[in-house]
């Protein structure tokens, strides 16, 4: 009954993105949408148009809800983006400008997971450490989130821009360092 309720979901999705693509989906739509999604177990959070909460001087918590699904989506994306920039600095050419995209990056998926509830903090940064923690630097990275995660001040801050030799460089193993 899952798998029906989702592909049909899916599907009634598709036809009315395909058939108006430049309209704002109804309400009714939305709602008997997001029925079918929690019918499918999915945690895709819909929300109806925004304008009726605005009224109301306050965010519902479908739209507290879907941002924050949004945000730990989000912030899984930009660690993903944090751990292939550092496995790719070694070989490039300009590794100190692969390295900065990788802090610019990390300082994207810090702010998500502010957003994201904090309760999931600690399970991200295990699901990280599992996935991504024999990248050179992701260790010491995601220790330093551990921390700031239990209340503590990380040592050091991963930053794009630096006087001199970017430290995480030796982390990697680079002699070199041009931006």
């Amino acid at each position: 009954m899952a798998d029906e309720a989702a592909a049909v979901s899916r599907r009634v999705g598709a036809l009315a993105l395909d058939h108006f693509p430049d309209t704002i989906l109804p309400d009714p739509l939305i709602q008997e949408l997001s029925h079918l999604l929690g019918a499918g177990r999915s945690d895709v959070a819909l929300v109806e148009e925004l304008a009726a909460d605005i009224f109301m001087g306050r965010f519902s918590d479908k739209f507290r809800r879907a941002a924050q699904v949004a945000a730990r989506k989000l912030a899984e994306a930009a660690l993903a983006g944090v751990a292939s920039r550092l496995e790719l600095a070694p070989r490039q050419e300009r590794p100190l400008a692969t390295v900065k995209d990788a802090a610019y990056a990390w300082r994207q998926m810090v702010f998500f997971l502010s957003v994201a509830p904090s309760i999931e903090l600690c399970p991200f940064i295990d699901r990280a450490e599992a996935r991504h923690g024999r990248v050179g630097g992701m260790r010491q990275l995601l220790g330093g989130l551990r921390e700031a995660a239990d209340s503590s001040t990380p040592p050091r801050q991963f930053v794009g821009w630096v006087t001199g030799r970017h430290r995480i460089l030796d982390v990697l193993g680079v002699s070199r360092w041009s931006a």
